[in-house]
């Protein structure tokens, strides 16, 4: 009897996209959990750093209010100017720490597109930042593929930075890459500890808090950065001063 012929077996297909597919869903699946704790995290900062100022603020108030109703003894003239320098200083770190989240939400989510050279932005920078020698060197001409008003939130946040530090001058040396622009940002504050080197770019760190420091400068600058495709590095921060490597997109 004539043997039948043999049915050949189905090819596996699409194995390796199946693969592809199960590890994109996975990895989207972590960044949503990653960014689920960054908000919560957030939102917890952003509340305490709001609380604190209305809390002082609300307390003076009810005393000046209650001198003013006649409940207690008078308060003199002294304390009275006391209690709204306070309620003043309050209200200039509220509103120096709402400016900060709105450059945030500009920096998480910018108007992309745009050139301007380092030239351009700097000048404007010199201009907000008068007590603060700023020095250009390199290829300041260059162009990179960031609107000036970006660049202008960018270099302020640094000025910012450096003066809060007790910084007299600003160093900004640029170079062109094949891949790159490179910033090289140097001033003659008071240096980053090695302890608090990992941490300057996490949002609401600061050692400025008594000076009005919000904590958000430099990780607005960061992410910032890296919605353009660029990044940020301390890369000395011991000694006198601290320098920063910035990595901004070039114009292609």
């Amino acid at each position: 009897m004539a043997s039948r012929p043999s049915t050949p077996h189905a090819p596996h297909y699409g194995t390796r996209e199946i693969a592809l597919l199960s590890q994109s869903f996975q990895d989207m699946a972590r960044r949503l959990s990653d960014r689920s704790r960054y908000i919560t995290t957030f939102a917890a900062h952003v509340s305490h750093e709001l609380k604190s100022p209305l809390t002082a603020i609300q307390g003076a108030a009810e005393l000046l209010h209650d001198d003013l109703e006649g409940d207690g003894p008078p308060m003199d003239a002294a304390r009275r100017r006391r209690f709204l320098g306070n309620i003043l200083a309050d209200t200039r770190r509220l509103t120096a720490l709402l400016q900060r989240l709105r450059d945030l939400a500009q920096a998480d989510n910018p108007v992309r597109g745009g050139r301007c050279t380092l030239a351009e932005a700097l000048t404007d920078v010199r201009t907000r930042f008068p007590g603060l020698a700023i020095t250009i060197a390199g290829a300041a001409e260059t162009a990179v593929a960031m609107s000036a008003e970006n660049a202008v939130i960018l270099f302020s946040h640094l000025a910012d930075n450096a003066g809060r530090h007790h910084a007299t001058t600003l160093t900004i040396d640029i170079a062109e890459r094949d891949w790159a622009v490179v910033a090289t940002v140097a001033d003659n504050g008071d240096g980053i500890s090695s302890s608090n080197a990992p941490k300057v770019f996490d949002a609401f760190f600061t050692t400025r808090r008594d000076s009005g420091g919000t904590g958000m400068g430099l990780h607005i600058v960061q992410s910032l950065l890296r919605s353009h495709g660029g990044d940020i590095r301390l890369t000395d921060g011991t000694g006198s001063g601290a320098t920063f490597e910035v990595t901004l997109p070039p114009v292609v």
